[in-house]
């Protein structure tokens, strides 16, 4: 008798071991999962993060976590931590350290939605229950006296239930949370050791250990009319294809999408992959991505005071050379007339030629650092910036710089923009122009023309059009003797740097000065110590990194923060 007893326990041990992983309580007909393995170490990843730390010395945000609804929070917290005798980190662990799962179905009216926390305690995951229920009613009866929680049993498990969208329920050592009470009856009864498909497929994509995941089957959302026409009538638009349209082609063939969350030291990580390979791109999206053997993209440019930089493959010869391919046949004689009409306004070449000479890589770059070029003040401030486009043809550069003078030949008519002295640095000529200084202009009120003094220059095989002649200048020792491309580079890269943000926010600090007097009824001097503390800090958080590209397996979107870490005063040193 003994041994049998022990025998179904150790069974009943099993079962509850495999039952106790949040998603096997997930409906099998779910197409859209999420899941946090490690509730605690994501807490923790965004609570010790140092940016994090370092915010809470600022006034706004002392001043936000003072508000109402935040103190409120804490004061559950602290009800929490006072009825349960624990910190909330260890709260945490036991009512949901085994993970946290939702699930639901995409392509129904009112999505179904059912969400489990399971944790190590079931004792604990009772209490918490309770306690939960119980600030809720309190709430919900202080909004409206006449509100009631309905309160039922399913399976031999009491659940809660408050109007038609919220149903839950505690049951060993799980919490579940349903938006339909049918739903939450099937979640307490439904036990398995399969773990979802989806998840499955997603772990394979995604790098290993994330702090947070999601999987999304694509296969019923895009069975839908309403997905099959979207992706026939974006395929014959001619902006959504030219900017998206190796993304958005990417989506249609995968069945699967996933994403995952990861820290690493100081830095942060969302990735998000489709299945889709690279080999089943359609030719004709060649423009989007970079020819066999050649960089993803050309290496950013990042010259002093950088606050933005971008590099990028956009072919857009070939993407006008098959633009039949695209552009739909009632869209088509219109950008062919469009192209033959700017074409007459000027002399050589024609716009589709100079297209079909330029190259695939772009890159844009904004700066902190501004030169004044004229006496009148913006009424806001631009960081000014250039785009530098690859040349496929040594034509490109002169027949490009033709068509750049007679645009700015038809913007003299109306804003009185006339050329100015053109400027030889470092044996590069930069041809520039200037609208008239203090001069007024009705479609221009507050005078943001004065951000502008547009330019272009040819260096070595790139063509440069800025903002002003300054960044072209800076840019001139990266152009000349430019970085070897990585062949791995992603076919879209793009980075902001806080430095260079934080420098120009400093430069021009009238619009953050203004927006505390008027938010916060700060006075002038207040305003300018909080605005200088609050750039002092934006200019530690590093950089910021955007990244997308067709790899072989899989079409990657990566977004990845990087934090440094300050380094430590030496001991004795001053």
């Amino acid at each position: 008798m003994t041994r049998a007893l022990l025998i179904a326990a150790l069974l009943a041990a099993g079962c509850a071991a495999s039952a106790g992983e949040p998603w096997a309580r997930l409906p099998a007909t779910a197409d859209l999962i999420g899941v946090i393995d490690r509730p605690q170490d994501l807490a923790a990843a965004v609570r010790d993060h140092p940016a994090a730390k370092s915010a809470v010395a600022l006034p706004a945000v002392r001043a936000a976590l003072a508000a109402a609804n935040v103190r409120r929070v804490e004061q559950l917290v602290a009800y929490y931590e006072r009825e349960m005798g624990d910190d909330g980190p260890t709260i945490l662990g036991r009512v949901a350290g085994r993970g946290i799962a939702f699930a639901t179905l995409t392509t129904e009216d009112r999505d179904p939605v059912v969400a489990v926390a399971e944790g190590t305690d079931a004792a604990a995951s009772k209490l918490f229950f309770g306690l939960a229920v119980r600030a809720f009613e309190d709430e919900i009866t202080r909004q409206d006296p006449n509100a009631k929680i309905r309160r039922g049993t399913h399976a031999g498990v009491e659940t809660v239930h408050f109007g038609d969208d919220f149903h839950a329920a505690q049951t060993g050592t799980a919490i579940v949370f349903s938006n339909r009470e049918a739903e939450l009856h099937a979640a307490l009864t439904r036990t398995t050791t399969a773990i979802p498909a989806a998840l499955t497929r997603a772990r394979a994509l995604l790098p290993a250990k994330p702090l947070a995941l999601f999987a999304f089957d694509l296969t019923a959302r895009k069975s839908t009319q309403a997905s099959k026409d979207y992706f026939a009538n974006t395929r014959l638009e001619v902006i959504p294809t030219a900017i998206l349209g190796g993304t958005i082609d990417a989506v249609r063939r995968a069945d699967l999408a996933a994403g995952g969350v990861y820290r690493s030291g100081d830095r942060v990580e969302a990735v998000v992959r489709l299945n889709a390979r690279r080999a089943d791109l359609p030719a004709e999206f060649a423009f989007h991505v970079p020819s066999a053997g050649q960089p993803g993209s050309l290496p950013l440019l990042e010259p002093p005071g950088v606050v933005f930089s971008q590099s990028m493959t956009l072919d857009v010869a070939t993407y006008w050379t098959q633009r039949t391919k695209f552009v739909n046949a009632l869209q088509l004689p219109e950008l062919e007339k469009a192209e033959r009409d700017a074409s007459k306004l000027f002399a050589g070449p024609s716009v589709g030629q100079v297209l079909e000479m330029s190259g695939p890589y772009h890159r844009v770059v904004a700066l902190a650092t501004s030169e004044v070029a004229y006496r009148s003040k913006p009424g806001q401030v631009y960081p000014p910036f250039a785009v530098v486009s690859s040349m496929r043809d040594p034509r490109f550069g002169k027949s490009a710089a033709t068509l750049a003078r007679g645009a700015a030949f038809a913007a003299s008519v109306a804003t009185g923009l006339t050329m100015a002295d053109d400027e030889v640095t470092d044996g590069v000529t930069i041809v520039s122009y200037r609208f008239p200084d203090a001069k007024p202009l009705a479609a221009d009120p507050d005078g943001v023309r004065y951000n502008f003094a547009p330019c272009f220059a040819v260096v070595n095989d790139s063509l440069v059009v800025a903002s002003e002649p300054s960044v072209i200048r800076a840019l001139l020792p990266e152009l000349k003797a430019p970085k070897t491309p990585d062949p791995k580079a992603p076919a879209w890269q793009a980075r902001a740097y806080a430095r260079g943000a934080a420098a120009h926010a400093a430069a021009n600090p009238e619009p953050l000065v203004s927006n505390l007097i008027l938010t916060r009824n700060l006075g002038l001097d207040a305003a300018r110590a909080e605005t200088k503390q609050l750039t002092d800090w934006l200019a530690t958080l590093g950089a910021a990194a955007v990244t997308v590209d067709h790899a072989a397996d899989f079409f990657e979107a990566k977004f990845a923060w990087t934090h440094p870490t300050p380094p430590s005063t030496p001991q004795g040193g001053k």
